[in-house]
């Protein structure tokens, strides 16, 4: 059954405060919000832990947890906030005003949330909201203004993503989750940098003389090879992938002997792996 929490109890939780692994989304997956009426239960969504955070994070769609996953993936990325709240109730009121929308009314503090509040390890800040096109109807425009003009008057870009805007490309989307899901592994230290290194030397190695064999054999054999558990040289493999040591199209069936080989790329000036080439 899905959990109700007030607006007091979020402000006493410090709902939408703190940074990284301190950071508390103002809805999390499982609740819902009473006040709307036919709010639905925010049960459909993904509970992740971050590999920049190491947190759990709170993502309501799938929609999001694509968007989520290359955020996470991405090393100029320093930290994503989710699930992240307008708490300024007086600008945001007086921004609807000068608009002339009406702001919610489904409470006396109702607070509006923008999917992700992201900072760049350069400094900049940037909010992204998603939503499916087939969910945006004019009042949902109108709330979109109001969160847009909202961003602006910190100073912070914000931008709408729809469907469209976000790959359908089914092999994209399974290779980013597969990718993802094979660096969380390596982060909770389910294989080791060693591991990495003598797969990577290994590939050097022997690249030339494979170039034709489907990835999955490599890999396969690579496993026998070198006494790993089978499926590990194809985990390592998305790592490196993952982590831009090794370049391949994403838009392709790439894990798997329909890609062969010689469909990825491996980068010239990179000959050892540290942990900080890993690193999120």
């Amino acid at each position: 059954m899905a959990n109700f929490i007030s607006y007091d109890s979020k402000i006493k939780q410090k709902r939408g405060k703190g940074v990284g692994k301190n950071y508390k989304p103002w809805y999390k997956v499982g609740e819902t919000n009473q006040s709307i009426p036919g709010q639905k239960s925010r049960g459909n969504g993904h509970r992740v832990k971050g590999l920049k955070s190491k947190r759990v994070h709170h993502l309501l769609s799938a929609s999001e947890f694509m968007v989520f996953m290359v955020l996470d993936l991405n090393p100029n990325v320093s930290d994503i906030r989710e699930q992240f709240p307008l708490l300024d109730l007086e600008l945001a009121k007086k921004i609807s005003t000068e608009l002339g929308i009406k702001y919610p009314n489904h409470t006396d503090n109702h607070i509006l949330t923008s999917d992700f509040f992201i900072e760049f390890k350069n400094g900049e800040k940037k909010v992204i909201t998603v939503k499916p096109i087939s969910n945006i109807n004019k009042r949902q425009l109108e709330l979109f203004q109001i969160e847009r003009a909202y961003w602006g008057k910190l100073g912070i870009n914000w931008e709408l993503m729809t469907d469209k805007d976000i790959a359908n490309n089914k092999f994209l989307l399974m290779n980013y989750r597969d990718i993802y899901y094979s660096v969380s592994s390596f982060n909770n230290k389910e294989f080791e940098l060693s591991d990495i290194q003598n797969f990577y030397t290994n590939l050097m190695t022997t690249y030339e003389d494979h170039i034709e064999l489907g990835i999955v054999d490599y890999c396969l054999k690579t496993d026998s090879d070198m006494n790993f558990e089978p499926g590990l040289s194809l985990r390592i493999l998305k790592v490196l992938i993952g982590r831009k040591i090794i370049q391949a199209d994403l838009n392709e069936s790439l894990f798997s002997n329909q890609s062969k080989l010689n469909s990825i790329k491996i980068l010239s000036n990179v000959k050892h792996i540290d942990k900080s080439d890993l690193a999120a």
